[in-house]
């Protein structure tokens, strides 16, 4: 149910939108005066701005906004639907928890439909009721931000704040598509009603319509044997499926009811029927309801049967995973502290290594910098500079490049001054690293630059005073602060997943391919990692059953193993399970998938770059 919109004048008063565009940064270089007085329109009228601004925000009301209801953002312009990530557009609650859903784009308009809720306590949703949630839409300067179809950047970011509805007992926590109409319960599926199962399973229930959680009690119902009423079994009620009607063709549920029998069920014909049943006479009470608090229980009693046999293992909920680079919702960007780097998610669907040429030889080794002054260009095997260090790459003019095969980390202080030669960094169409940074050292160019393998983490400072360009294979993961005092355009640039908050307002992405090697540079053994989002989203696993992965080892290996669905990773990979049925508790659970590429033979035998990769993960569950 749609509830209006808000438009551009409220989102200033909210702070979502700036009344005014961000100031540009002072032309001090003839180019960039001339680019200037080209946007204005030198000599004339001022050319009119033509800010990408996000210019709506459904619903208008940030109070009680109902647990499936849709989040809507209308854009001045067409938005590039790879632009919107978990990064760039967030929802996160106020203590820290992401809001779970799926991000759809269409032209001018980005819309969030929250995942379904099941549990009985409305916790297992998209947004949790009664809780308030923070909306940050990152735009310019952040390099990660939402983009328009044709390139542009959002003209700002901004936050939007709203507050679920409270669950209380007769609170209207849902929207209801179908608000007068109370659709009834069906024994099987919509399409075909079942009349028999297998001992050890469940009794199915399928309604046409999404039914509130809070209303399915196992106690409102009991299994009594058709030829001897007197025994009475009860049951455990729980929603396995509870979509929207607009989500799924006629013949499909929208809800999918699983009363499971406190004991296994012999052989025989039985009934469903509500407790206080009696013959002839409707004195029962079910509380089962649509979202409009329609009730949906129509039946005196339910027969079915239970036929010999065992568990039907063939009826089971099953995902089958690949891991495209769009499939926002399915990757984490959280660090696996254990690696060397982040693997990355490919558009082939597969999750690989995507590892530079330009990470080096890795001849001078671990460094770990100190009151050495690194040389013009390291080659590292894995680099750090401590927290509370300061290392200053006082080189002759000309480029420095510091390369780490694996992560390269700075938490303290990275400092370069040069004579001040004004080289902007410029790039020829098509042209690999590799190719650029020869070109840089044949020209002398007084560039900056720093490249890592896997991730590239500066939880510290950078802080120069030439063009600086980031590489990562793995992320980008920038908490602390990188600017840059060199007066040309565009003084920072990015070649990599990730980025960061505190960044330089003129940071580009570099147009560079990241060439990989041609054969195994590698001085020790490197792990890339990556975790997905908990799966699966959209219903609760009573007990895990399939848990197969294939991919394809190359000249090293991979491997897929569970994690807990939420919270941060220790420091070792104690957490992770084999299986996901080896979790404590049930629930959803979280991937982490290890790619693992050996060192480069000893005897310096030159082997092909042959990485491993994951190309889907098959899960099954009751």
């Amino acid at each position: 149910m749609r509830r209006g919109c808000i438009v551009v004048g409220e989102l200033l008063q909210w702070g979502v939108l700036s009344p005014n565009p961000m100031p540009l940064r002072p032309a001090r270089s003839i180019g960039a005066a001339l680019l200037f007085c080209v946007a204005l329109g030198c000599g004339g009228e001022p050319a009119p701005a033509r800010l990408f601004v996000l210019e709506a925000v459904r619903p208008t009301n940030a109070s009680g906004v109902l647990l499936n209801e849709e989040l809507a953002f209308t854009f001045s312009e067409a938005v590039d639907p790879t632009s919107v990530t978990s990064e760039s557009l967030r929802i996160v609650s106020a203590d820290g928890q992401p809001a779970s859903g799926r991000w759809e784009v269409d032209g001018r308009d980005v819309t969030f439909r929250p995942e379904p809720v099941l549990a009985h306590d409305l916790s297992d949703g998209g947004y949790r009721p009664g809780m308030r949630y923070d909306v940050l839409v990152a735009g310019f300067p952040r390099v990660d931000g939402i983009r328009a179809l044709e390139g542009g950047p959002l003209a700002h970011g901004g936050r939007w704040s709203f507050e679920t509805a409270a669950a209380g007992e007769d609170e209207a926590v849902f929207s209801d598509e179908s608000p007068q109409i109370g659709r009834p319960v069906l024994l099987g599926s919509v399409r075909d009603r079942q009349q028999a199962i297998l001992p050890g399973d469940p009794i199915r229930l399928s309604c046409a319509e999404p039914l509130d959680p809070r209303t399915l009690r196992g106690e409102d119902f009991v299994i009594v044997d058709a030829v001897d009423a007197s025994t009475q079994i009860g049951v455990q009620g729980s929603l396995s499926r509870n979509v929207p009607e607009s989500s799924h063709g006629e013949h499909e549920a929208s809800a999918v009811i699983e009363l499971m029998p406190i004991v296994e069920l012999s052989p025989g014909t039985y009934q469903l029927r509500p407790r206080g049943w009696e013959q002839g006479r409707r004195k029962y009470d079910v509380a089962l309801a649509d979202f409009g608090g329609n009730r949906v229980w129509s039946e005196d009693s339910i027969v079915f049967q239970v036929v010999s046999g065992t568990s039907n293992t063939e009826r089971h909920d099953e995902l089958l995973l690949s891991f495209t680079s769009e499939d926002i919702t399915r990757r984490s960007p959280i660090i696996v502290p254990w690696s060397d780097g982040t693997a990355s998610w490919g558009k082939d669907g597969a999750v690989r290594v995507r590892f530079p040429a330009a990470a080096g030889d890795g001849s001078d080794g671990r460094v770990e910098i100190a009151a050495l002054e690194p040389s013009a260009d390291l080659h590292a095997i894995h680099l750090r500079l401590p927290a509370g260090r300061t290392a200053r790459l006082e080189t002759t003019d000309g480029p420095s490049v510091l390369r780490a095969q694996g992560r390269l980390e700075i938490a303290g202080d990275l400092v370069r001054r040069t004579r001040g030669r004004k080289h902007a960094m410029t790039f020829e169409p098509h042209e690999s690293l590799s190719s650029w940074l020869e070109r840089a050292r044949v020209t002398d160019r007084d560039w900056t630059v720093l490249i890592a393998g896997g991730d590239l983490v500066i939880s510290g400072s950078v802080d120069v005073d030439t063009p600086l360009l980031l590489v990562a294979g793995g992320w980008i993961r920038i908490d602390g602060t990188v600017t840059s005092s060199s007066d040309v355009l565009r003084p920072i640039y990015l070649l990599g997943a990730g980025g960061g908050l505190q960044l330089d307002a003129l940071t580009s992405p570099a147009p560079l391919v990241m060439d990989a090697p041609l054969s195994n540079p590698l001085r020790e053994d490197m792990l890339f990692a990556a975790v997905s989002t908990p799966i699966p989203s959209g219903s609760r696993p009573m007990r895990w059953r399939r848990a197969d992965c294939r991919g394809e080892p190359g000249d090293g290996s991979y491997r897929v193993r569970f994690l807990p669905p939420e919270g941060e990773l220790e420091e070792t990979d104690a957490q992770a399970v084999i299986h996901p049925q080896l979790l404590p508790g049930r629930g959803a659970t979280r991937l982490l998938i290890e790619l693992t590429v050996p060192a480069a033979p000893a005897d310096g035998t030159q082997k092909a770059w042959n990485p491993p990769f994951v190309d889907f993960v098959d899960l099954s569950w009751e």
